[in-house]
């Protein structure tokens, strides 16, 4: 994508080139283009670097310590001409959702650390809208199916703590040798890959 995408903008009747192993356009006045990922604790290796412009895809999906020590990178000796900015896109959390809370907290809520622009479905004119909300609804909760489709920030998502009633299994007893009733529940909230199911 990132190799096709400038093409397609006509860049390269400008003198714009791309340099396969350094994955960057090269533009004729020297400015580079950089595309690259921070996956599994990756973004250490951008911490010796300086960026006049940071664009980060999917932020929820990264831990709040790799989305500000890669913000640290921002060129600030850079050209007075030039403002140096750090952008985010990202869907509210998933089932990984590392930085949901913090996203939430200062972006969405504060906005303490910069300003908070929602997007939605309607926003992007080149998706099929009917076929993709059919798609949504067929295969989420409804908690997840309001995040992408809504954009909804729900403050306390937890990724195991979502289920609906069709996640409910019963189990057979026999009224007969209960003496009494009490009901317990465990919400399994903690969103380890080894926590227990919901038990209740």
């Amino acid at each position: 994508i990132a190799k096709t995408w400038a093409r397609e903008c006509g860049w390269v009747e400008y003198g714009v080139r791309w340099v396969h192993t350094g994955k960057r356009w090269v533009f004729p006045s020297g400015a580079i283009l950089q595309f690259g990922y921070a996956a599994g604790g990756q973004h250490s290796r951008y911490l010796g670097s300086e960026w006049d412009y940071i664009g980060w895809d999917e932020a929820v999906l990264s831990s709040q310590v790799a989305l500000r020590e890669v913000a640290s990178r921002l060129n600030r000796g850079g050209s007075k001409h030039l403002p140096q900015r750090f952008r985010m896109g990202s869907n509210p959390g998933n089932i990984e959702g590392r930085s949901h809370k913090y996203l939430y907290d200062e972006f969405v809520t504060r906005q303490s650390e910069g300003r908070f622009m929602p997007s939605y479905l309607t926003d992007n004119p080149g998706i099929d809208a009917d076929k993709y909300l059919l798609r949504l609804k067929d295969s989420l909760t409804t908690e997840r199916y309001r995040q992408l489709v809504e954009g909804e920030w729900l403050p306390d998502w937890s990724p195991s703590a979502v289920w609906e009633k069709r996640d409910i299994h019963f189990v057979d007893c026999h009224p007969s040798h209960v003496r009494g009733w009490c009901i317990g529940v465990d919400p399994s909230a903690s969103g380890g890959e080894d926590a227990d199911e919901c038990g209740i």
